[in-house]
């Protein structure tokens, strides 16, 4: 008989715990949807769904498209310690030239990718000011 008591008394606590916990996430956990999150779209190496990244025609789209709340760009360093806009290490990926950005001054550099890497100036000119830049 006290056993039963017991095991009663054990299922009544129980039941307890969870009608609490089920109260507790129905009213005071905040409900999250993740399907209604807003979100922030950014020009990847600019527009480099339409154009080669990290090219002058790349950052030009992006700024003129509303979508891109801002762009994003990666730089570089030629041996001659020009600051140039270039995701890669090398050229080999885009410009099938398997050679190290970092061993290369920046007239060389000009010459093997038909002057399409720019300079962190030049990018800065056209977008500074007009997008956050990440």
């Amino acid at each position: 008989m006290r056993l039963k008591r017991g095991l009663i008394i054990g299922l009544v606590l129980v039941l307890i715990i969870l009608v609490i916990y089920l109260l507790y996430y129905l009213f005071v956990v905040p409900k999250t949807n993740f399907y209604q999150q807003s979100y922030l779209l950014g020009a990847h190496r600019g527009d480099s769904k339409n154009y080669l990244e990290n090219t002058i025609p790349a950052f030009e789209s992006a700024l003129v498209q509303e979508k891109y709340k801002f762009i994003e760009f990666d730089v570089g360093y030629t041996k001659d310690k020009k600051i140039i806009i270039s995701h890669d290490d090398s050229l080999s990926r885009l410009f099938g030239q398997d050679k190290k950005i970092s061993d290369l001054n920046y007239d060389e550099v000009v010459i093997l990718t038909n002057n399409t890497i720019p300079t962190y100036e030049e990018v800065m000119k056209i977008v500074a000011g007009k997008n956050p830049l990440l």
